[in-house]
């Protein structure tokens, strides 16, 4: 005897682990920056000298669009991700990314932050974060 059953909402990330959230854990906060401030700065220590994607699994809010952030001509040092309208996320990484990477992955997506980004930023390691409100 074989039973279908069909479950809505239910998203499965992989990431050095296995982690499910369901529909219940995926309302947005009202306010996306006092929410980042509080998650950020109460467990700043949890997300330093770690990979981006265990924060990207920490939080509820996913980035829409990445920005270059700071570079010189060879160098991004840091990275900002829009979360929401006027909420920025910036991270400076621990070993800067190569500009001709993270310039690759801007033009072909438009800056939106998809599954492409996701890749290459996840395994970077975060040397510091913040958000900002525009």
């Amino acid at each position: 005897f074989y039973r279908t059953t069909m479950i809505k909402d239910i998203n499965i990330v992989y990431s050095e682990g296995l982690y499910i959230r369901t529909n219940d854990m995926f309302r947005p906060p009202k306010d996306a920056y006092l929410y980042l401030k509080e998650k950020i700065e109460s467990n700043k220590g949890k997300f330093i000298e770690q990979r981006f994607d265990k924060f990207l699994c920490e939080i509820i809010i996913s980035p829409q669009k990445i920005y270059k952030g700071s570079l010189n001509q060879r160098k991004v040092y840091t990275s900002r991700f829009l979360i929401q309208e006027n909420v920025i996320l910036e991270i400076l990484w621990r070993v800067p990314l190569l500009r001709r990477d993270v310039e690759y992955l801007v033009n072909k997506n438009q800056s939106y932050f998809t599954n492409d980004e996701k890749r290459f930023y996840g395994s970077k390691i975060i040397k510091d974060i913040r958000a900002i409100k525009l």
